[in-house]
């Protein structure tokens, strides 16, 4: 798709409408398990998420290709050694699961019927990579901005069909000698680490290796030093397994919550009888009311002086008949300490 960063007359970004267009067209072109794949600019990104939604597609999947070999000013890329793809189907492919990117550098020499060179042409390698993930042997591969024909040659190398297109008239000729000779570019191999697993035939190998290979590939310094092999799967099961027994064991004993779950009949009793002798016999400040409740339930411990409170209240309300108000001490800190600092100082003269 057009990257809309040139000052070429066809390189005009899509706008949203546009996108839109394309994409309800594409969902009533393509066949039951027919796939679009394309490169474009990351700005468009969410652009065509919106307009593939909107045409009824649901299975889409973006990604980028690093390229191994950037350089400083990488243009016409707006991102230095980085390109964006989007890639949709009609079908579901829940099953299937590729890397979100691909590695690979992105020139190549010219071949011995090759005259010229096609700018920001891809490699025939990466396309022979994303062409096997995306279609199967005989398919039909439609490239409508093929530029240098990349796309046509890797399709033919893998036994596929092709239909190529280019705006530019003063290619054409060129697209046709790359395809007659397209066995000059068997040389450019997939990339096997990139592969689904159906594709290549052996096991999937892990992401920090795939890019450990390449850059060994590429010539580019790693880091050397010894890795350590992580435990067997079955053996790291247990290991999570005991850590987390160990871990649940710890949270019990140290985070273990204490819960309030009120008094029964029986204890609300015994405390109407403390509220009773407050209010007919001797009045009493909250710390001896507390005490005098403890001592009646035979607890050991202080009882909690929110719940107390509130259970005494709604006692005192519901135990009264009507026109009679029984008062429970104060709860409330202040009223406390006060109190506390009377008892304290009953008798006792400030010293001067």
């Amino acid at each position: 798709m057009p990257y809309g960063i040139t000052k070429d007359s066809h390189d005009t970004r899509l706008s949203y409408e546009q996108i839109k267009v394309f994409c309800s067209t594409l969902r009533k072109k393509l066949t039951l398990d027919g796939g679009f794949f394309t490169f474009l600019n990351f700005a468009a990104l969410n652009d065509w998420n919106r307009g593939l939604y909107s045409a009824g597609f649901r299975t889409i999947r973006f990604g980028s290709w690093i390229k191994t070999n950037g350089y400083v000013k990488p243009c016409p890329y707006p991102t230095n050694a980085l390109e964006h793809f989007v890639f949709t189907t009609r079908k579901s492919n829940r099953g299937e699961c590729i890397l979100p990117f691909y590695l690979s550098g992105q020139s190549q020499k010219l071949k011995s019927h090759e005259t010229s060179i096609v700018s920001y042409r891809k490699p025939v390698s990466l396309m022979r990579t994303i062409i096997l993930n995306h279609t199967n042997v005989g398919d039909v591969v439609a490239d409508g901005f093929c530029g240098s024909g990349s796309t046509g040659v890797a399709a033919l190398l893998d036994d596929r069909t092709v239909l190529l297109n280019d705006i530019d008239s003063l290619k054409i000729d060129g697209i046709i000698n790359n395809l007659k000779h397209y066995q000059n570019y068997s040389g450019h191999k997939p990339k096997e680490d990139f592969l689904i697993k159906e594709r290549r035939g052996k096991p999937a190998q892990s992401m920090d290796e795939v890019i450990e290979r390449q850059a060994h590939k590429t010539g580019e310094k790693t880091d050397r030093r010894k890795t350590v092999k992580t435990e067997s799967n079955a053996a790291a099961k247990e290991t999570a397994k005991a850590q987390e027994e160990v871990a649940t064991n710890v949270a019990k004993k140290s985070n273990k919550k204490r819960t309030n779950r009120g008094f029964t009949v029986e204890q609300k009793a015994k405390i109407l009888e403390v509220i009773v002798h407050h209010n007919y016999t001797e009045r009493m400040d909250w710390t001896s009311y507390s005490a005098k409740v403890q001592e009646s339930l035979g607890r050991k411990r202080e009882v909690n002086r929110t719940l107390l409170a509130r259970t005494s209240k709604a006692i005192a309300r519901s135990a009264a008949p009507k026109g009679v108000t029984l008062q429970i001490p104060d709860s409330s800190s202040n009223n406390i300490l006060n109190q506390k600092f009377l008892n304290l100082t009953a008798g006792k003269k400030l010293l001067k």
